[in-house]
């Protein structure tokens, strides 16, 4: 006979056993080149992480820096550049094999030292002026990786210091789809080899539309303003406000159209002390690797311009990995209400 103590330290095994093994397929899929190829080739992105460095030198100039998650190190290569006297990279994945590669060929060792461990077990020599890292997952949130930006913050950053990018902005806006809807849902509409398909158009719908789409949203296909639901500053967010936002919202549409769902993104902003970039990844910018989320509804709903769409979003770590995300979405509009739970795995 077990007692209570005995089963609490075995529930808890099983939850660090769960936790160690999603952390490995994790960072399994970061030892793969393709995975940097693409972040790197993402020019909008790249592009973010060097300028905020090379146009604040003042922040950086002999400035001790922390790069979290570092990848191949090209984002410690440009705080080197933007004139740090050294810079510790973290990365638990088997790529960091890859980096200690890159920095000798390029004459970087003694500048840029770096340490295979998870963020939160890192032993460092010594504390930092800033930290860097591209943390960022799909819908922003997506794959956890804040809270091991903020484990090195709290354990390794000097009074002052920097967490480079300082905010976070998830938006969110209506969208009008009817193409891809028609596309996904109307083919079992037809007349297939003379039989009729349509019974299966429910089970269509389901299957087309249950989980979150991440793909580039055309700007024209917004039928309201966006707005900003979640805001996150790098420098004091703390883990636990990260497993759980709500956030009500009110649009009013500036144009008539089928509304066919939620269109969701983020922006990061780099407030240096001589200029601010931000990091932009909605319909409107260039495109990055992130794309947009978009959340179709199962039945899409006449729209007249100035009409109003008011509602709720929540959004949660997913109870049994932490690394993917939950949506729901209560809205109402022309008198009806709608509800719909996700899940970004």
């Amino acid at each position: 006979m077990s007692t209570g103590s005995e089963s609490s330290q075995s529930g808890e095994k099983a939850s660090n056993a769960t936790g160690q093994k999603i952390d490995g397929y994790y960072f399994d899929s970061y030892a793969h080149l393709s995975i940097h190829e693409d972040m790197i080739r993402d020019k909008a992105r790249t592009d973010a992480y060097r300028d905020a460095m090379i146009q604040n030198k003042r922040d950086f100039q002999d400035k001790i820096v922390v790069d979290v998650g570092c990848g191949t190190s090209i984002l410690s290569f440009f705080a080197l550049q933007a004139g740090a006297s050294k810079v510790y990279g973290i990365d638990a994945s088997n790529i960091i094999d890859m980096a200690k590669k890159i920095v000798a060929q390029n004459r970087a060792e003694g500048k840029i030292i770096l340490f295979r461990s998870k963020a939160e077990e890192v032993e460092l020599p010594e504390k930092a002026d800033i930290i860097i890292s591209e943390w960022m997952g799909y819908a922003l949130l997506y794959e956890a990786m804040l809270p091991s930006v903020i484990a090195v913050r709290d354990k390794y950053l000097k009074p002052g210091g920097k967490v480079y990018p300082r905010y976070s902005n998830i938006w969110l806006c209506p969208f009008s789809d009817p193409e891809y809807y028609q596309s996904r849902v109307g083919f079992w509409s037809k007349n297939l080899y003379g039989l009729d398909f349509t019974p299966l158009q429910p089970y269509a719908v389901k299957c087309a539309f249950d989980e979150p789409h991440v793909e580039f949203m055309a700007s024209q296909s917004l039928i309201s303003f966006p707005a900003v639901i979640v805001e996150i500053d790098c420098q004091t967010v703390t883990e636990k406000e990260l497993e759980h936002y709500d956030s009500e919202f009110s649009f009013k549409c500036i144009y008539a159209g089928e509304l066919s769902g939620f269109a969701l993104w983020f922006d990061c902003v780099f407030d240096g002390s001589q200029k601010k970039v931000v990091l932009k990844t909605g319909p409107e910018a260039p495109d990055t690797h992130w794309k947009q989320t978009l959340f179709y509804f199962d039945e899409m709903l006449e729209m007249d311009q100035d009409d109003e769409i008011k509602g709720k979003i929540d959004i949660k770590q997913n109870s049994e990995n932490r690394r993917f995300m939950d949506f729901e979405i209560w809205f109402e509009a022309k008198g009806r209400k709608f509800h719909k739970k996700f899940a970004l795995k």
